[in-house]
């Protein structure tokens, strides 16, 4: 099964980044968006990982999540990651914070290689708004990506971490959430 690691988003954020995909949408046809429900902050992709590794990265990911203490992220500015010659991700970005990156690095450290093909790429924490169908120059994108490069998103409280299983399906991914950790309260 395909797994992940995540912090899930309030209404209030979701709502706000939905307004903005409006914004984005009225731009441009070449984006798939993602569903406001699906919204999440990514700390670790796990992808295919053997159902019996389950119980095991949900005991650690407890573990991490017991050892720390509840924080405050921001919602701050829009982008773009660049795939080939043009954005292949829109996502909201998280301000600068100790606290999640120690989490993320926590969460590495201690699920290691159970995670079938987890991904050792530096932690960019963000908020995917969608993707790409084909990446190639978009000067209308662009330019309303570069509108949003001040967005204040608001804060998302993070008290809680969520083990998800994605199903990649026709009409895009489906999360179903297998377990929650809450944090330590400070």
């Amino acid at each position: 099964m395909r797994l992940f690691i995540a912090i899930d988003l309030p209404d209030a954020v979701k709502t706000a980044l939905e307004r903005v995909q409006r914004k984005l949408r009225a731009e441009t046809r070449a984006v798939r968006w993602a569903p406001p429900g699906q919204m999440h902050l990514t700390l670790l992709f796990l992808g295919e990982t053997e159902t019996e590794l389950a119980s095991a990265i949900g005991a650690e990911m407890s573990a991490a999540a017991a050892a720390a203490n509840a924080f405050t992220i921001a919602v701050r500015g829009i982008g773009g990651f660049r795939r080939g010659r043009g954005v292949g991700v829109v996502w909201a970005g998280i301000a600068e914070s100790q606290a999640l990156h120690a989490l993320q690095a926590d969460l590495t450290a201690r699920i290691g290689e159970q995670g079938g093909d987890a991904r050792r790429k530096a932690f960019a924490p963000h908020i995917t708004l969608g993707r790409v169908r084909v990446p190639q120059p978009d000067p209308p994108l662009d330019a309303a990506i570069a509108r949003f490069a001040d967005y204040d998103g608001g804060q998302i409280a993070a008290d809680a971490i969520q083990l998800y299983r994605s199903e990649i399906t026709p009409t895009g991914a489906v999360h179903t959430r297998l377990l929650t950790a809450r944090l330590a309260i400070c």
